[in-house]
């Protein structure tokens, strides 16, 4: 039973790990480098910003590029409430504590990132900006 409880633990850890904010990252490396085996759809705003979205069985994740084809706008749609929780608890035991609904990552290379859990059009999204 404990294997069992391990194994699942690291699988939903791994898993938990997809979504992170890919912030400075080309399309190319999101692609092709951080998820090879994730299928993309690519889309523009109304502002013809490209973003790409991936999706797996526990969140939808969005990047958004800017005129240079940097990753500088992040979304992360938890599928479920438990999935939900467990970024809440994850981003409160790992990153400074702003508020109930932000955090900010101090990265090993001096950027900080802003996480927001923010609600739109009837779901929560975590948002990732610098």
């Amino acid at each position: 039973m404990k294997l069992l409880f391990i194994s699942f633990f690291l699988i939903f850890i791994s898993f938990a790990a997809d979504a992170q904010s890919r912030l400075g990252y080309t399309e190319y490396d999101i692609r092709n480098v951080e998820f090879p085996n994730e299928k993309f759809t690519t889309r523009f705003t109304d502002n013809n910003l490209k973003f790409i979205i991936w999706q797996n069985d526990r969140t939808v994740n969005y990047y958004y590029f800017d005129s240079k084809g940097l990753c500088d706008n992040c979304f992360t749609m938890p599928k479920s409430v438990g999935v939900l929780n467990y970024y809440v608890e994850k981003y409160n035991n790992e990153y400074v504590i702003v508020s109930d609904k932000e955090w900010k990552y101090y990265t090993k290379n001096g950027l900080v990132i802003h996480i927001k859990l923010l609600y739109l059009d009837g779901n929560n999204y975590f948002n990732y900006t610098f």
